[in-house]
């Protein structure tokens, strides 16, 4: 190019044999992360880019956001599943300050079973949470205490990251309950939320922001998880293990 010009003349581009996007896209091809810009062209309001196509690739539609959310979720749910995580649920007396474990499942990434008892609270178990899981203080009068469970426990959560459905609640239930019986609470490493994960993944947006909670038994569903007894310890594990492994092996973030 002469006359200090620095952009070309599309006539220029052609003889070079160099494409725009467009052009690039309607042989099948496009820029790739390592294709060099070969020139620009002038187009009498701005310019554009062009390229050799010989440094080109082939042509794949590109994550939207939506994608590009899923796609870190399911690589977030298999970095889960690949450190040996304690995939815990735990049923209640109640959801209150005062509420406690009546029962107690865990299991591993392969669902393998690693903890599922029935535990006597000290407490009565509120109608509204028998109403939810089914267990009355009958069912569990002469189950083992979480005084005689809690070393178990604190063995199998060693240097283990807890993975659970609304982890937080888990976790606060934990402690809750030792204090009540009068053991010391389990020293929890690292711990992650599947709710959270998987209320990024569907994304559902709250109108006061973030993503929408989305219930074990309706993200069960929506990842065509087949729940043996919902809201019960050791099928509620399960389930969030299959919801963790269904975004998991959607890598490229399709539902």
């Amino acid at each position: 190019m002469g006359n200090g010009r620095i952009h070309l003349r599309p006539s220029e581009a052609a003889e070079h044999g160099w494409l725009n996007k467009g052009q690039l896209k309607a042989i099948g091809l496009m820029p790739g992360d390592e294709t060099p810009v070969a020139g620009t062209v002038w187009q009498g309001q701005g310019w554009y880019a062009v390229f050799d196509p010989e440094a080109c690739v082939p042509w794949q539609r590109l994550p939207g956001p939506a994608q590009k959310r899923r796609m870190e979720c399911a690589e977030r749910a298999k970095n889960l599943l690949a450190g040996d995580p304690v995939i815990l649920d735990l049923e209640t007396t109640g959801l209150g300050p005062s509420a406690e474990i009546v029962e107690i499942g865990a299991v591993d990434a392969n669902g393998r079973v690693l903890m599922e008892s029935l535990v006597c609270p000290v407490g009565a178990i509120e109608v509204e949470a028998t109403e939810v899981h089914g267990l009355s203080l009958e069912d569990v009068r002469t189950a083992p205490t979480w005084g005689e469970l809690a070393s178990d426990f604190s063995l199998l959560v060693q240097d283990r990251p807890v993975v659970a459905y609304n982890v937080a609640f888990e976790l606060r239930l934990l402690k809750q309950t030792a204090s009540l019986v009068g053991v010391e609470s389990p020293v929890i490493g690292s711990s992650e939320c599947v709710m959270a994960l998987f209320s990024r993944w569907n994304g559902e947006q709250r109108p006061s922001g973030g993503f929408q909670w989305i219930s074990l038994a309706d993200a069960a569903a929506m990842c065509r998880v087949r729940s043996e007894r919902p809201h019960r310890a050791l099928s509620d594990c399960l389930d969030t293990l299959g919801v963790l492994k269904y975004m998991a092996k959607r890598s490229r973030g399709h539902r």
